[in-house]
């Protein structure tokens, strides 16, 4: 079995075929089904399923914590293959980087400063299954704009408003964020990104079973472009929206006021829940 789906740090193993998955559901293409959400599932046809926790934040043993400051620049570039970690809004002009991990974690991290500002590379989990060797902590002026690019596990909560979020999955990486004026998103496999509030614009292309929702917000434009079983939730207003679907996945908006360019292919669903201007 491998993994081929995660919700909220709860993992979905099976050797079967995926159908599609929306929140912490899941649908497999013969029937079977299960719900990450209450650790449970149903099994109608060969082959095996079975759901694991994750490691809900917790890291190695034996670990130790070391901190940097950063002076410049008001960008953070995060990438590598396990990738866990927190953002915070700092008081002051300062970016602090706290790194809490094993002594391999911290040889093998690399951090360096650019102009523009901080830039980490996390490593690769040496053994599968265990808890994850460390984890980041950093606390960054509000209004950044963040860079990530993951190839394996990991999870992320951004407490602190930034300006610019570009992100690219090709695991099965976790986020979860406050405020996000930009917000572009491309995910290859079984991620998750969260945004509570999304301010300005938000693209996003899911290839495969990712899972995208943005609690609220008004966008100049929307795109969502669904290739596969994921799903995009969005209960936004948009002024403006492109909305593609091939596959079996589903994406969903709260309100299109204006121009609303939609393609659908597949068995999925494309639904705008209103249209046009509301009048009182």
């Amino acid at each position: 079995m491998k993994e081929i789906y995660r919700y909220r740090n709860v993992i979905l193993l099976s050797d079967k075929t995926l159908g599609r998955a929306e929140e912490s559901r899941v649908w497999f293409t013969d029937g079977s089904a299960a719900d990450l959400d209450r650790r449970a599932f149903i099994n109608r046809g060969m082959g095996k399923i079975k759901v694991n926790p994750g490691s809900d934040g917790k890291i190695a043993k034996d670990v130790r914590t070391e901190t940097l400051l950063f002076q410049g620049g008001n960008t953070i570039a995060l990438q590598g293959g396990d990738l866990y970690f927190d953002l915070y809004q700092s008081h002051g002009a300062v970016t602090s980087l706290e790194i809490i991990g094993t002594e391999r974690f911290h040889s093998a991290i690399d951090v360096y400063e650019t102009v523009q500002g901080v830039v980490v590379e996390t490593p690769d989990r040496r053994v599968k299954g265990e808890y994850p060797e460390g984890r980041i902590i950093l606390k960054a002026p509000g209004g950044a704009a963040v860079y990530i690019k993951n190839r394996g596990n990991g999870t992320g909560r951004i407490f602190s408003p930034i300006e610019l979020l570009k992100i690219e999955i090709k695991g099965s990486l976790r986020l979860k964020c406050s405020i996000v004026s930009n917000a572009d998103i491309k995910i290859d496999g079984c991620g998750y990104v969260h945004i509570e509030n999304a301010t300005k614009s938000c693209t996003v292309e899911l290839n495969g079973s990712g899972n995208v929702r943005v609690g609220s917000g008004e966008l100049t434009e929307l795109k969502a472009n669904v290739n596969g079983s994921g799903s995009i939730n969005a209960a936004v207003i948009a002024h403006r929206a492109e909305l593609v679907l091939r596959g079996s996945g589903s994406i969903s908006v709260a309100h299109v006021i204006g121009q609303s360019h939609e393609v659908r292919g597949g068995s999925g669903s494309v639904t705008v829940l209103k249209r046009g201007y509301q009048h009182i």
